[in-house]
């Protein structure tokens, strides 16, 4: 049994359960043609509970390498990206913000050095800039108000 894949894939399906059961408890549905706000997350909940569980009994029929110790540094890091997002966007605006969070996330591998990570969030940030701020035209700072505002 891949170990991995199978508590993965338990932990897509819970999570799609829980989503569509909330979706279902606590928002309007509608119906097939006109759709209320519960109906979309209801589908994408059962969408991530049947993979999850595709995924449950792939894995009962693979063969997988045992279970690793666990790369602590990677989930501190990735996990706290979002949270340097939240506080520092505003504050120091999209450019210094999209670096940082993409050399954070870079360096939650252990064999990524910091230049790497940084010309990894280099491109991260060209992109971003092209796709929301110039095709899209969002309306984001990209320097923030410890840099006056820009």
């Amino acid at each position: 049994m891949y170990v991995r894949n199978a508590i993965s894939g338990a932990a897509l399906a819970a999570l799609g359960v829980y989503v569509c059961a909330t979706a279902v408890a606590t928002l309007d549905l509608g119906d097939a043609v006109y759709w209320g706000p519960g109906y979309f997350p209801m589908l994408l909940g059962g969408l991530l509970a049947i993979l999850g569980g595709v995924l449950v009994i792939q894995a009962l029929f693979e063969e997988g390498p045992p279970l690793s110790a666990v790369n602590w540094r990677g989930v501190v890091l990735i996990c706290g990206a979002p949270i340097v997002v939240a506080l520092f966007v505003e504050r120091l605006g999209l450019v210094p913000t999209l670096l940082a969070t993409g050399a954070i996330a870079g360096l939650a591998q252990p064999d990524v050095g910091l230049v790497k990570a940084l010309l990894t969030s280099l491109g991260i940030l060209i992109v971003c800039l092209v796709v929301f701020v110039y095709g899209l035209g969002m309306n984001a700072a990209l320097f923030g108000t410890w840099f006056g505002g820009y």
